[in-house]
């Protein structure tokens, strides 16, 4: 059994669940679906932090293993290959508060954990931020205080560099990646791009100010987004590859959320009342549509399904419901069943897989699975499911509440996928 103490607390041993082999006897055929597979960052998943990725998640809650980790609530859940990073949030004194905990993904069992420095008097708790190319990135910043970045090798923990500059995002933001892997990452009064190598200065870009939430850059081909202007309520586009501004659009408001864009390069801005597509024509924003339909939801995420379908939330009847737009005209299409009282300031985490399937986590006791018209799938509990869902390659669902990690199993492919050979493929499914 795998344990780590922090605060009189421990993370025990997972409980595994029996699975069962069924043969798929038609060849599956593969949709439109984005080619994300695996789950970089906190918002999305992807730099794109549309919570596309391209795997068939669970069609039914069968549990894979839930790893007790009783916790404040519920941490984002990072996945690459084999390896799961979270962070376990207790009470513990602050120089041992946010254990940054690495699972393996096919059992659960605990890999190591790792606690980071205190680098300065004002550092916060750590947790991780991202996780590629073989590193877990992780700092101390929040609630207002600078510090450091950490890059931890994924398979150790081990310390691989600290940033040249310190970062200030806030805890519910993050880094976004260029094609390279390096980051992009909300600095003091900027964007800076960091070397995924050594954790230099390759750039730094100012960017504006507003509220803390939604500074998180998409970056789509050779420009990365971001909230702009004296409060934030301009979109901005900037050159990737120098970090020069090139151009915003007009005002449309603020909110605490983050930006997220389409696999045909449509860039999506929430505020507190609407949501916003652009178009970027090469040398200006250009306004696509809005749609009213978006309930008061900060720190929420969103989703793009495999046809485009934009997910997004709206106030029914005192309840918040899930709503499907049109990409191209913003209208909605469909609704959900409701997935929270409409009083709550829980935000609401999306991912969809390859053919469509909608998870949704409420924040607070629930997680939803809904087919691509928005009826509902199944539902399970979850208690202050605020950390997920993420989607792993495997299909694996993994989500972080206040009790601890669950894995829920997705369809796995196998027998000759990694050759390409598919005329025997089999599914493990529960």
């Amino acid at each position: 059994m795998h344990r780590v103490e922090c605060g009189g607390a421990s993370l025990g041993a997972p409980r595994e669940v029996s699975m069962r082999l069924l043969i798929v006897a038609a060849l599956l055929l593969f949709s439109s679906a984005p080619s994300f597979a695996q789950w970089q960052v906190r918002a999305g998943g992807n730099s794109l932090h549309n919570g596309a990725v391209d795997a068939s998640g669970p069609e039914s809650a069968q549990d894979r293993w839930f790893v007790p980790m009783a916790a404040w609530f519920g941490q984002p859940v990072f996945v690459e290959g084999d390896t799961v990073v979270t962070t376990w949030l207790t009470d513990a004194p602050m120089e041992e508060r946010g254990v940054i905990v690495a699972l393996h993904l096919t059992t659960g069992e605990v890999a190591w954990t790792r606690i980071l420095p205190m680098d300065f008097p004002s550092d916060w708790s750590g947790y991780a931020c991202a996780m590629r190319d073989g590193k877990v990135y992780a700092t101390r910043a929040g609630n207002t205080n600078s510090s450091y970045l950490y890059a931890l090798d994924a398979a150790t923990g081990d310390t691989v560099w600290r940033s040249e500059d310190l970062v200030d995002f806030y805890v519910t933001e993050g880094p976004a990646f260029a094609a390279n892997g390096d980051l992009l990452v909300p600095t003091p009064g900027s964007v800076t791009r960091i070397r995924a190598t050594d954790g230099t200065r390759v750039y730094q870009s100012p960017r504006g100010g507003g509220m803390s939430g939604g500074f998180e850059p998409v970056v789509v081909g050779d420009t990365y987004y971001i909230r702009h202007g004296a409060v934030g309520d301009r979109l901005a586009a900037h050159d990737l590859a120098t970090g020069d501004f090139l151009y915003w659009s007009t005002s449309i408001g603020t909110a605490q959320l983050g930006l997220f864009a389409g696999q045909d390069g449509t860039i999506y801005v929430p505020t507190d009342s609407s949501l916003y597509a652009f178009t970027d024509t090469g040398s200006s924003l250009t306004e696509k549509w809005v749609s009213p339909s978006l309930a008061s939801c900060s720190f929420s995420t969103f989703a793009i399904g495999p046809d485009g379908s934009v997910y997004s939330y709206r106030v029914e009847s005192g309840s918040v419901v899930v709503v499907r737009l049109d990409p191209e005209t913003g209208l909605e299409i469909a609704a959900s069943q409701p997935i929270l009282n409409a009083s709550s300031i829980v935000p609401g985490h999306m991912a969809v897989d390859r053919y469509g399937t909608l998870f949704v986590s409420n924040g607070q006791s629930e997680l939803f699975a809904f087919n691509p018209d928005l009826s509902l799938l199944w539902e399970r509990s979850v208690p202050r499911s605020e950390g997920g869902p993420s989607l792993a390659a495997d299909g694996t669902l993994l989500v972080s509440g206040d009790t601890g990690v669950f894995a829920f199993l997705g369809t796995v492919f196998w027998d000759g996928f990694e050759s390409g050979d598919t005329s025997a493929w089999s599914a493990t499914v529960p």
